[in-house]
């Protein structure tokens, strides 16, 4: 499966980090997105280009109010196409929310619009989702009885569906990854604050053996307790795992030697007061081409 970066247009910058292995090499890659909310692009960073999407199809003016609840990017394997999804929550004062669903294909360069049952809420915390084997995955709470579960969306069969936690998740914060070809949690404590830099944490880290099913959890190790240490970013190789410390920083922790190493890259927003979402994903070298304008058109400079 090939996968190619998704982005949304807002005043913010960025940073993309490739690491090569064997050894942890650093590519930077730094931009500043300049649009005005305008909508969602696809940036190929193999063959440098980037593909501003077309104008949804929803007609904002019929609502007072519309915002992005999540986006999802994906290969879909069966037709070998490239989706993006995206569900747009909408409002009329007064009223209640109404949700609108609409899906683009990069072959036909088009969206269009869907009906589809969402059986999770998704909070603000969580919009950073996981794809695995051409489906998303987020942590979201149960419509119908309010427990944490993992909302998918199966990019081929166009459809949602939930994968419940083990039972010991309780009241946790958890991080979603990819661990080996499976799914993969990170239990956190879901006590801390940006002033509480110094608590200890310990992360507990398990596995779903049997893709869906909730009896395969299974506990993998456990890191801790440790200090300075915010949230899990995903898993490297022979499982170490990347982690964001307090001050904004990337470590990689060995499971083995229980050692942390700094890896010199640092979080873009530094500030204790905006959380700092840094996150580690597949990525698979894609020479599909996008059609589209050239990287540096778009303030992207790579940084030797």
């Amino acid at each position: 499966m090939a996968c190619l970066a998704l982005r949304h247009y807002f005043w913010a910058a960025y940073r993309l980090v490739v690491f090569v292995r064997p050894s942890i090499g650093v590519l930077e890659l730094l931009g500043l997105s300049i649009g005005h909310c305008k909508g969602v692009a696809l940036w190929n960073p193999a063959t440098r280009e980037i593909k501003s999407l077309p104008r949804t199809t929803l007609r904002h003016s019929e609502f007072w109010e519309c915002a992005f609840t999540f986006t999802a990017f994906g290969h879909d394997p069966k037709t070998d196409d490239y989706k993006v999804f995206r569900l747009l929550t909408c409002s009329n004062m007064p009223g209640r929310p109404i949700q609108k669903m609409e899906l683009y294909t990069l072959s036909s360069d088009s969206w269009r619009q869907m009906d589809l049952d969402v059986p999770a809420h998704i909070e603000g915390t969580n919009i950073i989702n996981t794809c695995m084997k051409g489906i998303n995955h987020w942590l979201g709470s149960d419509h119908e009885n309010g427990d944490v579960v993992i909302l998918l969306f199966d990019t081929s069969d166009e459809v949602f569906g939930v994968i419940p936690l083990p039972d010991s998740f309780g009241n946790q914060r958890g991080d979603i990854a990819v661990y080996n070809e499976m799914i993969a949690l990170i239990f956190y404590p879901n006590t801390y604050t940006d002033t509480d830099t110094a608590t200890e944490k310990r992360f507990d880290m398990w596995v779903m053996s049997e893709y869906g099913v909730k009896e395969s959890w299974t506990r993998l190790f456990t890191i801790g307790a440790v200090s300075g240490v915010e949230r899990p970013s995903g898993f490297w190789s022979n499982g170490g795992v990347f982690m964001g410390s307090s001050s904004g920083e990337l470590l990689l922790y060995n499971h083995f030697t229980q050692q942390f190493k700094n890896l010199g890259v640092f979080s873009v927003a530094r500030r204790p007061s905006i959380e700092r979402y840094m996150q580690v994903i597949i990525y698979k070298e894609s020479l599909v081409s996008l059609n589209g304008r050239h990287e540096e058109e778009d303030g992207i400079i790579r940084v030797p």
